[in-house]
């Protein structure tokens, strides 16, 4: 019986990298831009638009350049931390799952991973999602060992919690009751009201030393105004933005379900156990956020480690007749879920054993055409809008012309202020792909985005390259623009 989470261990690393040889690679394509933006000189926020705090993609930056900017690296990122992730979930199931608990918790991440990141390899929630599994089995080990508060691992655990929050806002629900949690067992597992305000400290000196790095790199890039406006009061505008798409409330009932089981369990269980409320409580914090805010499939990706504790500690519970036949239905749908959605999505997904990078520029396309032309047409000193996949800046070796610099809805807005941010600092070209430009009035209902586009290009600028989807259009000193 004790080789059987081995065993899992090695099933789940097999499933992971067999998935990662057979699908199809995407990338994120804003990670890698705005990466390429911040290595070509420019500070994030102050020089380019971007909306999520920067550390999954500035430890991306040092990658890129021992790679030459082949995006081929990227996945394998991807792939190195869901094996660091079940590597984790394997050493926490040693110590707080029953053997069968962290067989089913192995093997219930490891059949998500690829699945909810929607066919980008290397996403920054990943990341956020290490952290957090981390900074989870830090917490139950400090909570359940009957030694003294290690201080180191106070303070690491603070240093964890904000590099989760410093990868992506995305937790910061979570990352606030984790912080209750801390001072909680902070307060209990302290002596005097003295040994209690020292924990505390260290813990928010870890907290905040990765915080403090960011805000003086940013104040000393005189950027620090720019970094706080679109990490903060813009974040909370747009987590309120209509969803980006239908949820797919029946996915999210299979994967929250482990919750909800675990949940019965604790009203059932005689003896209330405080690692159940706890991983019960943090699955939760994870709802508002992924329910609530603009919604994209790939954010239950910051929830997986904790729904996949959950699912562990249902397994590792031994419970009433009726709790057990919960059990065995939940094993039920998502077996069902992973033969008849999760196996066929990849299946979808299949290509050839390849590194190829399918969102990238390929010969022959259009975009690809549009490159060559602007690299022998256009100076590298020119200027550019690109309306459509931003990896045209990073293929083509041009920079942006204004802060606003993407084809997203999102990023425009407030599209007052975007405008004349435009108008002050306007490119010597703009570059449009037309799928994106139609997409803006009936998916985002972004007409008056689309009229300004038009009145710019009618007004100030002559179309000087054409091909099926892609138009480059150049400053024309006879026009008078207004």
């Amino acid at each position: 019986m004790n080789k059987f989470p081995k065993i899992a261990l090695f099933l789940s690393s097999f499933w992971l990298i067999l998935l990662f040889l057979f699908n199809k690679h995407y990338v994120d394509t804003l990670e890698a831009v705005e990466s390429w933006f911040v290595a070509k000189g420019l500070i994030y926020y102050k020089d380019f638009a971007a909306y999520h705090f920067p550390l999954g993609k500035i430890v991306m930056i040092p990658i890129h350049h021992l790679t030459s900017w082949n995006f081929a690296t990227i996945p394998i990122i991807g792939l190195f931390i869901g094996l660091s992730t079940l590597l984790l979930i394997y050493y926490f199931g040693k110590r707080f799952l029953s053997q069968k608990g962290t067989v089913a918790a192995l093997l219930f991440f490891s059949f998500l991973y690829w699945y909810t990141a929607t066919q980008i390899l290397y996403y920054h929630t990943q990341l956020l999602q290490f952290f957090l599994m981390g900074a989870i089995f830090l917490y139950f080990s400090l909570d359940q060992s009957k030694q003294k508060l290690s201080k180191f691992k106070i303070f690491f655990l603070g240093v964890l919690l904000s590099l989760t929050e410093l990868t992506q806002q995305l937790a910061s629900v979570t990352i606030l009751f984790f912080t209750i949690l801390v001072i909680i067992l902070t307060l209990q597992r302290s002596s005097s009201r003295y040994e209690f305000a020292k924990n505390i400290t260290i813990f928010l000196l870890g907290g905040f030393i990765p915080l403090l790095i960011l805000s003086i790199y940013f104040y000393l890039n005189n950027a620090f105004s720019d970094f706080y406006k679109w990490n903060i009061p813009y974040y909370l505008t747009y987590a309120h933005s209509p969803t980006a798409g239908i949820i797919p409330t029946d996915k999210l009932l299979i994967v929250y379900a482990p919750v909800a089981l675990l949940i019965l369990i604790i009203v059932s269980a005689s003896k209330k156990l405080k690692i159940d409320l706890t991983l019960a409580c943090l699955a939760i914090t994870t709802l508002p956020v992924i329910i609530f805010g603009v919604f994209h499939w790939y954010h239950v990706t910051y929830a997986l480690p904790i729904l996949t504790l959950c699912f562990g500690r249902v397994f590792s519970t031994t419970s009433s007749k009726l709790i057990s036949i919960a059990k065995h239905t939940l094993l039920t749908i998502l077996t069902i879920s992973l033969i008849f959605i999760i196996i066929p999505w990849h299946l979808s997904q299949k290509g050839q054993p390849s590194l190829m990078i399918y969102n990238d520029i390929q010969p022959g396309d259009g975009m690809y055409e549009a490159v060559l032309w602007t690299k022998t047409n256009t100076s590298e000193n020119s200027r550019f809008m690109v309306i459509g996949n931003s990896l045209f800046y990073v293929r083509s070796n041009r920079l942006p012309a204004s802060r606003p610099n993407k084809g997203i809805v999102y990023a425009w807005e407030p599209f007052n202020e975007v405008k004349k941010e435009l108008i002050a600092k306007p490119p010597d070209y703009w570059v449009i792909a037309h799928p994106y430009l139609r997409r803006m009035i009936p998916d985002y209902k972004k007409d008056y985005m689309v009229n300004f586009i038009n009145q710019q290009l009618n007004n100030c600028y002559k179309q000087e390259y054409k091909n099926i989807g892609w138009e480059i259009w150049g400053k024309d000193i006879t026009k008078k623009c207004s």
